[in-house]
């Protein structure tokens, strides 16, 4: 019996209908193109780079020795057995090696350190690389002889 009454309350007018398919179906110009940045220039500013002339001076054997300890708030810490990234305490950031994210980010420890020619830490990569890119983004870029 009260379910009739509040059938009758929910019921939406005619009018209601026609303002919601009106605004629904309504056409909005698209927004103004705006020209896309220089790939050189980030759009974060929090980029921390090691260049190939820092990268010469450290000599390092390892991909450990290149990342730990020479970004602000990156660490490289051994968790369960294996070293593994961290930014902002946050474990797994997204690693792209020559513009291609990899889909484990352990596979870094496999390059080369000799390889390597540059290195951007970004430690908010989420307008570039999406929710992964909130984690922090590591780029890595590899010499070309």
């Amino acid at each position: 019996m009260w379910s009739a009454g509040i059938a009758r309350l929910l019921r939406p007018s005619a009018a209601l209908l026609a303002v919601a398919a009106l605004t629904a179906c309504s056409v909005y110009p698209p927004p103004a193109a705006q020209p896309a940045p220089p790939q050189n220039e980030r759009a974060s500013a929090d980029a921390d780079v090691l260049t190939r002339a820092q990268i010469d001076q450290i000599n390092a054997q390892r991909m450990e020795d290149l990342l730990d300890g020479r970004f602000p708030g990156v660490q490289v810490l051994p968790l369960g057995g294996r070293p593994t990234i961290i930014v902002r305490g946050l474990r797994d950031p997204r690693v792209v090696v020559d513009n291609v994210p990899l889909t484990d980010p352990q596979w870094v420890w496999s390059l080369n350190p000799r390889d390597v020619d540059r290195i951007e830490v970004l430690k908010e990569g989420t307008a570039l690389y999406g929710s992964r890119g909130g984690h922090g983004v590591v780029l890595i870029t590899t010499r070309i002889d």
